[in-house]
């Protein structure tokens, strides 16, 4: 299985599985992935992220370490987009309907591939105004109606950013990005500009969102 020294999303943590949670917070207070985790599957693990934009925020991520989603080999992605599909459904259950999004190998701040989830009020128009404002920052976007189109953005392009409103529509846009940029304009969007930068959220506060949903989403 390939992993990468150093990446936070390649180490299972499973040495702490025993340690009282507690205890498992590193020394700025951050809870490690394994107690993020809400499902796992042959191939994948579904947690919260740090940096909840909404409650309910979740990555889905491979075990093994590939650069962005569109660099996962073909045989992985048929599980992915269930277990998205499936997510999504347990995620409009308990909050509301999701949008989706990944920076590819631009304005991620963690190398590994994980493709966000975040609830969103769906009676809003927040999903188009998201879409509107990368439009208005990017002059090159292509429509593309699976995951597996990402494959071909990230061979010919290299760089892209990944974006699904709520209804369902996926687009692609081509361009360098800042770290973070779309957690920005979404937290913007969604009225809590100040949970933009994940680093700079009040970690207590965090923690307790993260730990609100993990219990209600993790899948028994």
């Amino acid at each position: 299985m390939k992993m990468l020294d150093g990446c936070a999303f390649c180490l299972s943590n499973r040495d702490q599985a025993n340690v009282p949670l507690e205890k498992r917070v590193d020394s700025d207070g951050i809870i490690p992935v394994v107690d993020r985790i809400i499902q796992e599957t042959d191939n994948y693990i579904v947690f919260e992220t740090l940096g909840q934009i909404t409650e309910g925020h979740s990555l889905i991520a491979p075990r093994e370490h590939y650069p962005c989603i569109g660099a996962l080999p073909e045989s992985l992605f048929d599980e992915l987009i269930e277990l998205k599909q499936e997510l999504g459904m347990r995620i409009t259950k308990t909050y509301s309907k999701p949008i989706y999004f990944e920076h590819g190998v631009i304005g991620q701040t963690e190398s590994h591939a994980h493709l966000q989830i975040i609830p969103i009020n769906e009676a809003s128009d927040t999903s188009m105004q998201i879409y509107r404002q990368f439009m208005r920052d990017f002059g090159k976007v292509k429509q593309i109606h699976s995951l597996k189109e990402l494959k071909g953005v990230w061979k010919n392009e290299g760089v892209y950013l990944y974006y699904e409103t709520t209804s369902g529509q996926q687009f692609v846009y081509h361009t360098p990005i800042f770290p973070m940029y779309g957690r920005f304009v979404i937290s913007a969007a969604l009225n809590v500009p100040q949970r933009g930068n994940w680093k700079t959220i009040p970690r207590d506060q965090d923690n307790q969102i993260i730990k609100n949903a993990v219990q209600k989403l993790k899948k028994s």
